[in-house]
């Protein structure tokens, strides 16, 4: 999804290629056409612009906070990726399980999803590695 500066460029650049069309027509009418759908996406750029200000003046007063991403159970996407995988790394057998309780940075960095959930948020695996090996011992101790 674009935010308002994105769409009002968008905007402005179709009403430019309809003027540049208009330009290469040689029939009244449809250089008539192509000159008002200009001035539609001209209208449309800058209600987008305007639709841009008033966020950004809503954020600046303080009225807007911006919103933060959660999943159905109402944790962090990042935090959901984690407990997935150390699910997911419990399940697989002994060696995912041994590599996870003895905290073995390097063997858990080159997993598969581990390296997806690092990519995703643009974390390092060594990073996410040891956030997983963080989750399981707060797990294991019955401390969050």
């Amino acid at each position: 999804m674009m935010d308002p500066l994105q769409e009002a460029a968008r905007w402005e650049r179709r009403a430019e290629e309809n003027r540049t069309k208009a330009e290469c027509y040689t029939n009244a009418w449809c250089r008539a056409t192509m000159i008002s759908l200009a001035d539609q996406y001209d209208r449309l750029s800058e209600r987008a612009l305007t639709h841009a200000i008033a966020i950004d003046g809503l954020f600046r007063q303080g009225h807007v906070e911006e919103a933060q991403m959660l999943s159905k159970g109402g944790l962090h996407p990042y935090d959901e990726g984690l407990i997935f995988c150390l699910r997911d790394f419990k399940t697989r057998g002994p060696k995912s399980r041994s590599a996870i309780v003895s905290g073995d940075v390097d063997s858990i960095c080159q997993r598969m999803p581990v390296v997806m959930l690092a990519k995703m948020f643009n974390k390092s695996n060594r990073e996410v590695a040891r956030d997983l090996i963080k989750l399981d011992r707060s797990l294991e101790n019955g401390r969050p």
